[in-house]
Formats: C-alpha cells, structure tokens, sequence
C-alpha cells in the first residue's frame, strides 16, 4: 500500500505495539475476533485497560521520545496528527491525535468489514493518507541496499587514472601501516586489496550516513565529509565523484537515527570476509546484551552525577570507556542510557549530546569499526553537539598502547607528538596544541594551510610554541608535496585519542574485546611483541598453552591499568570467552584478576552469538554484582526449554522475558588424573584443507588410485584456494577422527577423509611428491600461500606433520589394541573407544592408546 516502514512488535518502555507506521504516524493495536467490537471496553479483571486506552498510550509515548529524546527528528518536518486504530480483523477503530505532549484522542471513525478485502484496503488508504512524513526508517539489514555500488567501486579501482595513482597508494599504504599495527594484515596482495576496498567502501558509507544524520545540506556538501582519511581517494578522479555521488543519494534517502540499535554492523559482515573478521576476533554484541551490561555497571546514579560533573565542567576523571569498541554497540547504548536520564531530558537538545560526547568514549585499533563507531554515536544524539563530529570521543588507535612500531601510533616526547608517515618521514607536533580541545579543528587548519602552500595560520598557539608550530606547518607542507594529503588531519587526531584519554581518565568501563589466540595474530613481530607484552602482565604461560593465550585478558587487566581513575573501585563488565573461568591458559589471569572479579555470569545458555566457539561465553563483573544478586558465580537460563533465546536485534526489554539469573552449580572437582596422562597425545593439525580434506572421490583408471577433489577452505589465509583434482593411491584417501564427529561413547560410522600419504611400511611418506604428481602440484600451492615466519614448516607434508603429532600415531590398524579419544577443549564431557590406525586423529581430538578392548571400555 506504499505506507513506508512497518514496525512490528515495536518496543515503547516495557511494551509493545503490535504494528507501528512510523511514516504514516500510525498504531495499530490488534485482538482476538470480536475483543474490538467495542474499543472503549476494559479487556477484563486481570487487564482493565480498554483497547483504545492501550493504543492511546503507544501514541503519547511515542510523541514524548520525538518530543524529548530525538526531538531533532521534528526539525522541518510537518506537525501531523497521530492516528491509533483498533481492530480484531473485522471491527476497526480509528482515533486522531495532536502531535503535543499527553496528547488527547478524538474518535475519528468505524467501519465493519466480513471478506471485504478491496473494501478494507480503500478505507485504509483513505484512513492512512497519501503523503508520507519524514523518511522511510533504514532497514534493520541494510547491506542489501549497496551491493550494485560495491562491485562499481572494485571497477574503479582497477581503472584508476594516472593521475589518482600516487594519492591513492600513499591512502593505501597508510591503510597497509594501521592494520599492520593490528597483527592482523592479510599476506597476500590480493587479500590486501580486497579488505582495503572493502573498508573504503565502508568508511565511505558511514561518513555519508554521519553527513546526513546532521540535517538537510547544501548541494554537493557531501564531499567535505570524505576530505579526511584514506577513503578519500574515491575523490581524487571525476568517476570516483560520480559514485560518490550515487552513493549519498542512496543514503540521503533513509533516515539511519530512529531505528534503534546498532544496524551499520549489518554493512561491516555483509562487506568484509568472515575470514578477515575471525582474525580480529570480532564478534559484534547483540543489542539486547550490550544494553544489559550498559545497564548494569551505568546505573542511575553514576549517569545522575557524571552528567551534572560535565554539565559542571568537572571532565576530568568521569566517563564510560569501551577500550575495544568494534562497531560501537556499547557505545551506542550507553549513550541512549544517558540520554534517558531525567536530569539530561530536561536540558536542550544540543546540551543533551554535549553530556554525551562528554562522557561516552570508544577506542579500537581497527579503522572501519572506528568510524562506525563514531555514526553510531551519531545515530543515539538527539542533535548535533557544540563542537560538531570532532566532539566525538571515538579514535582509531592500540589502547593496550603496544605495537610492532612503537613510534606509528603512540610516539611521543615531553613536547611534542610524533606523526610518522608511510613513506617514512616524521612530523613533530607540539604537546600544548595536542592537549587543548580545539586540537582538531586548529590541526585541520594547518594542514590546510599547509597544502595550499599559506603561512601558518594566526591565533592557534602562544609564543611559546609559534616556533614548533612553524616547523610542524613546514614539514606537512613537504610531505604533502610527496605523499599526497586529505588524510594528516585525521591521522593526527586519531593518534592522540589514546594517549589523552589516559591522561583524562575516566570511572566505568564496558566492552567485548577481541577474542584472538595469540597463535592466531599473523603479523610475526607483532606476535613476538604481544608474546613479550603478556609477560610483562604476568600472563605468558609456557609449554603447550601459550599459543591459546587470548589476548582478550590483555585488554580486561590493560585497560583498567591506563584509564581507570581508581583501578581498585571503579565498575566494569567484559565480555568473554566461558573459558576465562574454567581454562587452563586463563589461570595466570584469574590469579592477577581474583582481587578485581566480583562476579562471573555464564551465559552459555543463550547462545548470543548464534553457534560456533562464541556459543561459550561469560560476563566478567569488576568491582560489581549484577543487581539483586549477591553470590559470586551466576548464569543465565532460559525460562523454560522450549523459550527462544533472545535475537541479535532485540530490544532488552523484550529480551528480558526470555531468561533469568540463577546461582551456577559448583564447578566439578579439578583433582589430578589417576592416569598417567604422559601418554595422552593431542591429534594432528591437518590444515590447510583445501590441500588436505577430500570433499569427493571415485576410482581413477589407474588401479589402485583414486580421483579426488579437495574441499575449498573457508578460513583463514586460505580461504581465496579452491577445490583440488588430481589423483592419490587409494591407501593415502584414510578416515579422519575429529571432536565435531564424537559422540558420547563413540565416532560416527562415516567420518570425514583426508590425503596422508603412506608409505609401502604404512608409515608417513617422507617424500610424497616423488611418484604423485598431484602432491607435488598441492605441494607448489602450500610454499607459494604459506606464512614466512621462521617457525613455518617448509613442505605441506611437514605442515601435517607439525611437532610429530601425524607420524607418532598408529597409522595402520592394530590387532586387539583400541585407542580414546575425546575433545581437546570443551565444555561438554564425552569420549569414545575406536580402533587403533583406523583413522587419523586432528587436532581437536586428545588420543590414549590402550592395550585392551576392556580398559578402553573402562576409560571411555
């Protein structure tokens, strides 16, 4: 019927509307055939509130959060009635509404309709109106929206003109430098022009979206949003504009600030490879579990008080900090939770988003989750603050303050910060212009200054620091001449967050860090640097645990150390692996955290990840209980078993009803084995897939061989290598034993192949390659995509063979011997008994040979 957006169940407080039209200024509030037929009736003992009464408040609420929490929704736009309509399918009820605080409703009309479809359509249509009010709210899955303008985007980078190529590669290397920083830059040049296309066309996005949550602007103002950062080579060509161009009539075109959560997270996963996000860790909180831990450690008297400190100019030491803010979910709520407040609804709405950017701050290593970060905030204000975007306390930046180039991000003298660029020069900038709060406009107007080969601009600095400033003025002049400009303003300004912040301080702290292994990070200098920083925490474990070492504890004891004002008091709530209270690798943590933990909260139950490894998850609570509870260890449960756990976008108080706080039973004794564990082996890591697991096969000509095809990878730095074909000796195509095929007390009947080569012994084949011309063709693919790092085994068959794990197992079967397998890390106890040399054990799997049918029987 071309109404616009269509709300179904629609949170307002703690109820929902079942259907709101928000572009038509529309409730409809539906029942059970014939609870309608008289609207202004009570609906009974338990519920006195008539129907007309229900919808009647949806509309005042809904009036009041225009009004109040986003009352720059209303800027320009027509006061409209509200309409509220009761019906049970057949009876309706239409009620007219003033667009004014306690608004007062005045029955409108009522008509009866029995399988009168075309009837009932006419009269909606007449009821609802023609002319929409305001803009069609943004899908809650945007990405869908893009996708035609993302593959326009890669035909323009592969076709860019002379004369774009050297600022587009001084954008590029900068880009190559901060995720350099990160640990997690992919290897290979095409992984690295796939992700920097990827992370421009998403920075693109969000500045467009931030240029257009600011009001109606002049004709081609949308430029100004890009002029700053590596994305801005999109503007450095006239094709480049005129997608540009495309793109801000896409966005301009949906109102991004009234759909509640965080919805830029659907771009970021629908535009960057699973893979590239499963080495940073990221995985993005639900809504409805980013505002639950807002709520719990910003509770209404802290937001009371730190909103009168910052309406008192008291700024120093007050704030909420999430050190690793990825999209900027937490940050999101949180300031929705300040905006709340009563004492912050009460000032104006340029007041209410100062409070906000005073007190909300974000910080993340990771350049396009910055930026999303920052509209997301965006999204949550109800105007434009004093300072404009760069109020906005969210920067790119390492906030353990811990990298590979330890002048790249956090380089700094007594006087000055050091700006050092891709192409290697430095630029000194002084200490007093960094500190002052007008740093990134004053910045903005050197660098401009200096590209247009002006003098260095008047009133920015006292006399003492004219000097300095001069020669930070001469030196941008002389690397914009070199390496291109429209990035040193943001550069500069993301690089001195960091290290302001932890100057600042502030008193809560909120977040999901990245749940990366340390074995994971793929920066080799940067591993060892993290290997040499968590020794410094006291956190490196040795022997076989190190490498599951997640740098996740790093940012819990890091963060508290540089910006909490008093480490020893002040609230926070992480977001981490269920490991962290129960694992090995997490004891040295547990130890340095015990005095700070006041309560752990497993939230395996609810699954808010939605499967996979982040299935186990638990909240660590600092120097706080989750309220009314008074016990140390609690977990979250379903009301019920057959209750659906809470989804992704839910509000919490939907959410809320799902589930329900209870103490956790005593974990199972940890008391040493009785069994000689020095024979107990972990499996063999049979990676890289697409080289090694056999998604099909069939017999070859050749008797005694078979035709395989290899299964595509679909992680990690081998994602890009496709299905292998080739042929194999039939006795190379053996079963593989891994935990996701483990059962309680046995492995399925048909488990996954894979190609070990054996020897005529039965043994592993020291040189595969020499009668299979399809190994040696596999054997090419692994040395040309394998990492460089010293420890790298150098042929796929050592690569299967790391640390001896392939040859030490019985690799042909064994008359009366039997062997135990079961999981090498899980939450759920099972085990099972299987045939010794039948299969290859991976890595996931422990195994124990035994001597006998009847003790394997007894271990199991």
């Amino acid at each position: 019927m071309g109404v616009g957006t269509i709300e179904s169940h629609y949170q307002l407080g703690n109820d929902q509307a079942d259907i709101y039209l928000p572009n038509r200024r529309t409730f409809i509030e539906c029942k059970g055939y014939p609870k309608a037929a008289d609207p202004e009736k009570p609906q009974g003992r338990e519920r006195p509130e008539s129907p007309q009464a229900q919808v009647e408040r949806y509309v005042r609420a809904e009036i009041e959060n225009e009004l109040r929490m986003l009352p720059g929704l209303s800027m320009g736009m027509p006061s409209a009635p509200w309409l509220g309509i009761v019906t049970d399918g057949s009876h309706w009820h239409v009620y007219r509404y003033p667009h004014e605080p306690d608004a007062q409703g005045t029955w409108q009309s009522s008509r009866t309709f029995l399988n009168e479809g075309d009837a009932l359509a006419v009269f909606l249509s007449e009821t609802l109106g023609a002319e929409m009010v305001g803009k069609e709210w943004i899908p809650e899955k945007p990405g869908e929206l893009f996708s035609d303008l993302k593959e326009d985007l890669d035909e323009l980078y592969e076709h860019l003109p002379r004369r774009a190529e050297q600022p587009t590669r001084t954008k590029r290397e900068l880009w190559f430098d901060m995720m350099q920083t990160s640990g997690m830059v992919p290897r290979d040049r095409a992984g690295q022009k796939r992700l920097f296309l990827a992370h421009s066309f998403l920075i693109v996005i969000a500045r467009l979206v931030s240029h257009t949550l600011r009001g109606p602007q002049r004709e081609g103002s949308w430029t100004e949003a890009l002029k700053d950062g590596f994305a801005s080579w999109v503007l450095d060509f006239n094709r480049g504009k005129a997608w540009t161009r495309r793109i801000w009539d896409r966005v301009d075109g949906y109102d991004w600030r009234k759909r509640r959560g965080d919805v830029l997270r659907d771009l970021y996963h629908r535009y960057v490879h699973e893979k590239d996000r499963k080495v940073f860790g990221e995985f993005y909180t639900p809504d409805w579990l980013a505002a639950l831990m807002v709520e719990e450690v910003l509770d209404d008297d802290w937001v009371e008080n730190a909103a009168g400190a910052v309406l008192n100019h008291k700024l120093e030491g007050v704030g909420v900090l999430d050190s690793a803010c990825g999209s900027g979910t937490f940050l999101y709520h949180a300031a929705r939770r300040i905006l709340a407040s009563p004492s912050v609804q009460e000032l104006r709405p340029v007041e209410q988003s100062n409070v906000v950017t005073h007190l909300v701050n974000g910080m993340d290593i990771h350049p396009v989750a910055v930026e999303i970060a920052r509209v997301n905030v965006e999204r949550a204000l109800p105007a434009e603050p004093t300072e404009g975007g760069s109020a906005l306390r969210v920067f790119l930046g390492d906030s353990l303050q811990v990298n590979t180039r330890g002048e790249m991000l956090f380089g700094h003298t007594n006087d000055a910060m050091i700006l050092t660029t891709p192409g290697g020069d430095q630029v000194l900038i002084p200490m007093e212009l960094v500190q002052s709060r007008s740093f990134a406009e004053n910045m903005r107007r050197i660098v401009n200054a200096a590209a247009q080969g002006k003098p260095l601009p008047h009133g920015i600095s006292s006399g003492r620091t004219r000097d300095a400033l001069k020669a930070c003025h001469r030196k941008l002049a002389e690397i914009i001449e070199a390496e291109g400009n429209s990035v040193w303003t943001w550069y500069a300004v993301n690089i001195a967050g960091p290290y302001l912040l932890a100057k600042r301080k502030i008193d809560r702290i909120v977040g999901n860090p990245p749940w990366v292994r340390l074995s994971d990070i793929q920066v080799e200098e940067r591993k060892r640097v993290m290997e040499a920083f968590g020794e410094s925490l006291g956190l490196q474990a040795g022997g076989k645990l190190a490498p599951h070492l997640d740098i996740a504890s790093y940012f819990v004891l890091r963060t508290r150390e540089l910006y909490a004002k008093d480490p020893g008091q002040n609230p926070a709530a992480w977001l981490v692996k269920k490991s962290a209270i129960h694992a090995g690798q997490w004891a040295l943590f547990r130890t340095r955290h015990a005095e700070t933990l006041a309560q752990t909260v497993d939230l395996q139950d609810l699954n808010p990840f939605r499967g996979g490894d982040a299935t186990r998850c638990c909240l660590l609570m600092e120097h706080r209980r989750l309220a009314g509870t008074t016990v140390n260890r609690m977990e979250a449960r379903r009301t019920s078993r057959r209750t659906r756990r809470p989804l992704p976008h839910e509000a919490l108080n939907t959410a809320r009803n799902r589930f329900e706080f209870v103490e956790a039973p005593d974990p199972l004794p940890q008391a040493p084995s009785d069994y000689d564990t020095r024979h107990i082996k972990q499996g063999a890591t049979i990676v890289p897939h697409a080289l090694a697991l056999i998604k099909s096969w069939k017999n070859a000509p050749r008797p005694g061989w078979g035709h395989v095809e290899t299964d595509r990878s679909r992680h990690g730095e081998w994602a890009n290598i496709r299905s292998q074909r080739g042929q194999v000796p039939t006795a190379w195509m053996r079963p593989m034993h891994t935990s996701t095929d483990l059962l309680p007390y046995m492995a399925q009947r048909k488990p996954p192949h894979a190609i070990i080569p054996l020897d005529q012994y039965g043994e592993l084949h020291s040189d595969p390659g020499k009668g299979c011309l399809f190994w040696r063709e596999l054997d090419e693919i692994y040395d040309a995509h394998k990492p460089r790092g010293r420890g790298t085994p150098k042929t796929l068959i050592k690569r299967f063979d790391y640390a001896g794990a392939l040859s030490a197992q019985p690799l042909n079967p064994q008359h009366g011997h039997r062997m135990v397998l079961y999981p090498a890390a899980a939450d759920i106890m099972r085990a099972a008994r299987a045939k010794a040399g039948a299969a290859v054990v991976d890595a996931s799997l422990y195994w124990l040979m035994v001597g006998s049918n009847t003790e394997a029987c007894y271990l199991a």
